[in-house]
C-alpha cells in the first residue's frame, strides 16, 4: 500500500480469508475470564484473573493466568495468581509481569501486588500499594511504571485522583503530585516521556456521572499535571441513551486510538473510533458504521482495556473467553468518510483507486503482483498488491504475513524469535523466523546455521537415525556424517551394539566368532554375539563353512535347526535332506530302518504319522527294540502296526545329548 497519509482508521475485517464481519475470534480460552484484565508483552497476550463478584464468584478463570500465542492462536495456562481477582492493574517490566490491586474473590478490595515471573512461571509479593484501589491505570515509563487513578469502589464520588511512582530497583511506592481530576474507567498512554490519561467517569453521587472529556497529561521532569486537547464535544454521544465512559486505547505510531463502550446498556460498542495525534494535540473522528454491516457489536466488552500486536488490536467479549482482535491499517479517509464499496468485493473504493484497481470489478481474489495475496488480502494487510515485496525487505509480502512480520517495515534485519538469525536470514533458510528451533531436535535455528552446520529443518541431518542434539551432546559425533570415525561401520550401528563411534574397531572381534565387526555390519549379524540366531553354530561358521543363513536358525526351513542338521550329517540348506527311512512290513508290525551317521553318540527320534499329526515315538523308550544291523543303518520294528491299521509315514530325527 502507499503511503501517502499518516491519518489512520480502524479496519474491522475478519482475517486473510474473509471479509464481510467486524472481527476475528481467537480459539477459546481454557478459562472463562470475564473482567479479566489483558497486557501484551513480546508477541503474547496474557489474561489474568476476572470476575470474583460474589454473583459471579463460578467464573472459571477468577484465579487463573493463561497467554495466548497469537503465531500459532494458541493459549497455554501458566501458574495461577496466589489470590482470585478481577479488575486489576498490570504492568511489565524486566520481564516481569506485575498485577495490582483489584477485586477480590470475595468481592472487596485490595492492595496487594504480585511479581509473575515469565521464564521461571513463579510468583512472589511484592510491597503493597499504599491503598486499596479498583481497575487502577498502570503505565510504564523509563523502566519506572507510574498508578494514575481509579476507583475505591461502590458509588458515590468513589474515584480516585492518586499518582504513584514504583520503583523496581528497591519495590517501593512513591506518591507523586495528583491529578488535576479524579476519574475512573479513563485509559492511560506513554508518549515521549509523559502520560497521557483520556477522559473517564467522575462520580458526583450514587451512581451520577459526569463524563468527562478531559486530557490530563503528566510529566515526571517535574512531576506536574496539564491539560491537553480535550475528547470531542460528541464523545459519549450514544444514540440509544446511554453514554460512553469505559474507555481503552491503543498507541498506534504517534497517534491514540480510542475506543469506547456505553455505560448502562450491555456492553454496546462505540461505531466511532477516535484518533488523538500527540504531536498535534488534535483529534480526527472515524465512522465506522458502513464497515460494521451484521456485527453484533454486543458481544465486544472493552472495560478492562485492550492490547496491541502489529496492526491488531485484541478486547475481550463478554463470554470471558475469547478474545476479538481488529486490524488498524494506515487508509487515506478522513474525518467522516463513509465505507464506499461500489462493486461489493470487500474492498473500499479509494484504496483500489488508489493502488491501480478497478473499484467497479469484483477484483477481490485476483492477485495483481502474483506473490501468493489475493487483492483482497493486500487490503487487509494494508500491502502494495502491484508489489510482491512492498517494504523491499527481500522478504515476499506472503511469508512475512504467514510468519507474523510486518510487511510494510523493512524488519529483515532483525530477529523476532531471538535465535541468532534475522528474519531475512530466516526467510533464506525457510525456517520460522517466529519459532526458535524450527525443527524441534534442541538446536536452535541459529546454532544450526551459524555453528554447527546442520540443517535447521530436519532434526536429523545426516540420516543416522541419531538427533543433531544427541550428535553433538550425548555421543559427540559428527551430525553432519553418518560415519563419523570412517570405519564403514554407521554411527548409530555402533552405538547400538556398544562400540566407540569415535574409534576404528572395524577389523576388531567383539565376540571372537572369527567374523570381523565390519563383517558383522555387512551380514546384518550380531557383533556381540557368537551364534546370532541361536542354532548351534557360530555365525563364522554359517557363513564360511556350512553356507546357512546366520540369521536363520533354519535356513531350510524342514524343522530342524541348521545346528542339529549338521550334527545329525544332513544337509541344512535342503529341505529334502532328511534321514533315509525304509519301512517294511512284518507279520509282526513294520520295521523301519534308518541310515547311522558315523558319529558316535546321537539321540534320535521317530515321527510316525497317522492320519493328521505326527505322533513322538521317543528313542529313550525304545532302547532295547532298536537294532544295530551292522551296516551303517538301525531299525526300529513298529509292533503296532497291522494290516487294519491306516498308512503310516516315518521320519527320524537325531538331537544332541
Amino acid at each position: 500500500m502507499h503511503m501517502k497519509t499518516a491519518k489512520l482508521v480502524l479496519l474491522i475485517l475478519l482475517s486473510l480469508s474473509g471479509y464481510n464481519s467486524f472481527a476475528q475470534n481467537t480459539t477459546s480460552m481454557i478459562y472463562d475470564h470475564g473482567s479479566g484484565s489483558i497486557i501484551s508483552y513480546e508477541n503474547e497476550i496474557y489474561v489474568i484473573g476476572g470476575y470474583s463478584w460474589n454473583s459471579n464468584k463460578s467464573r472459571s478463570g477468577a484465579g487463573k493466568l493463561e497467554v495466548y500465542d497469537y503465531a500459532d492462536d494458541l493459549w497455554t495456562e501458566l501458574s495461577p495468581l496466589p489470590k482470585k481477582r478481577s479488575h486489576t492493574g498490570q504492568f511489565i517490566l524486566d520481564g516481569n509481569l506485575y498485577v495490582i490491586g483489584g477485586f477480590l474473590y470475595q468481592g472487596n478490595l485490595t492492595n496487594t501486588v504480585f511479581k509473575f515471573s515469565i521464564e521461571s512461571n513463579t510468583w512472589v509479593t511484592m510491597k503493597p500499594l499504599p491503598l486499596p484501589i479498583f481497575k487502577p491505570e498502570c503505565v510504564v515509563l523509563n523502566n519506572k511504571a507510574y498508578i494514575v487513578f481509579g476507583s475505591k469502589g461502590g458509588h458515590g464520588n468513589q474515584q480516585l485522583d492518586h499518582t504513584y511512582l514504583y520503583e523496581p530497583s528497591n519495590d517501593s511506592w512513591v506518591a507523586k503530585t495528583a491529578m488535576p481530576l479524579s476519574v475512573e474507567w479513563g485509559t492511560a498512554l506513554a508518549h515521549n516521556n509523559k502520560i497521557y490519561v483520556f477522559g473517564g467517569g467522575h462520580e458526583v453521587g450514587y451512581a451520577i456521572h459526569e463524563y468527562r472529556r478531559e486530557v490530563q497529561i503528566y510529566n515526571p521532569d517535574n512531576d506536574s499535571w496539564s491539560y491537553g486537547n480535550p475528547l470531542p464535544q460528541d464523545f459519549y454521544t450514544n444514540d440509544a441513551g446511554y453514554p460512553y465512559y469505559n474507555i481503552s486505547a491503543v498507541k498506534y505510531g504517534d497517534k491514540a486510538v480510542i475506543f469506547s463502550q456505553a455505560s448502562g446498556s450491555g456492553t454496546l460498542f462505540n461505531k466511532y473510533v477516535y484518533i488523538y495525534s500527540f504531536p498535534t494535540d488534535t483529534w480526527e473522528k472515524i465512522n465506522m458504521t458502513g464497515m460494521l454491516e451484521g456485527v453484533d457489536t454486543s458481544t465486544i466488552i472493552i472495560t478492562n482495556g485492550c492490547v496491541l500486536l502489529g496492526n491488531y488490536v485484541y478486547f475481550g467479549t463478554t463470554s470471558g473467553t475469547y478474545l476479538y482482535r481488529l486490524n488498524l491499517l494506515l487508509l487515506g479517509l478522513t474525518g467522516e468518510s463513509q465505507w464506499i464499496d461500489s462493486d461489493n468485493d470487500g474492498i473500499p473504493d479509494c484504496w483500489e483507486t488508489e493502488n491501480g484497481l478497478n473499484p467497479l470489478l469484483d477484483d477481490a481474489d485476483d492477485d495483481a503482483d502474483n506473490d501468493g495475496l489475493t487483492n483482497l488480502q493486500e487490503f487487509i494487510a494494508g500491502t502494495d498488491p502491484h508489489n510482491p515485496d512492498t517494504d523491499s525487505d527481500g522478504m515476499p509480502d506472503c511469508w512475512e504475513i504467514d510468519h507474523a512480520l510486518d510487511p510494510l517495515v523493512d524488519d529483515a534485519d532483525d530477529d523476532a524469535d531471538n535465535d541468532e538469525l534475522t528474519n531475512l536470514q530466516e526467510h533464506y533458510y525457510r525456517t520460522n523466523p517466529r519459532k526458535t528451533d524450527t525443527d524441534g531436535d534442541g538446536l536452535s535455528d541459529g546454532d544450526e546455521v551459524l555453528i554447527y552446520g546442520t540443517n535447521p529443518l530436519i532434526v536429523d541431518t545426516d540420516g543416522d537415525g541419531i538427533t543433531d542434539y544427541k550428535e553433538l551432546f550425548v555421543y559427540f559425533t559428527d551430525p553432519r556424517n553418518p560415519d563419523t570415525d570412517a570405519d564403514d561401520m554407521p554411527d548409530r550401528w555402533e552405538i547400538k551394539h556398544g562400540f566407540n563411534p569415535l574409534l576404528n574397531e572395524a577389523e576388531n572381534d567383539a565376540d571372537n566368532d572369527g567374523l570381523t565387526n565390519l563383517e558383522e555390519y555387512y551380514y546384518g549379524t550380531n557383533p556381540r554375539k557368537a551364534d546370532t540366531d541361536g542354532d548351534g553354530l557360530t555365525d563364522y561358521e554359517e557363513l564360511n563353512i556350512y553356507v546357512t543363513d546366520p540369521l536363520n536358525p533354519d535356513t531350510d526351513g524342514d524343522g530342524m535347526s541348521d545346528g542339529m542338521e549338521v550334527y545329525a550329517g544332513t544337509d541344512p540348506c535342503d529341505p529334502l535332506s532328511l534321514f533315509k527311512v525304509n519301512n517294511k512290513l512284518l507279520s509282526d508290525g513294520i520295521l523301519v530302518t534308518w541310515t547311522v551317521t558315523e558319529k558316535a553318540g546321537r539321540k534320535y527320534y521317530i515321527y510316525v504319522k497317522t492320519d493328521i499329526d505326527w505322533e513322538l515315538v521317543d528313542y529313550e523308550g525304545l532302547q532295547d527294540d532298536i537294532i544295530d544291523n551292522g551296516d551303517g543303518t538301525n531299525s526300529w520294528n513298529d509292533a503296532s502296526f497291522t494290516k487294519s491299521n491306516s498308512h503310516r509315514l516315518y521320519k527320524v530325527i537325531v538331537v544332541r545329548e
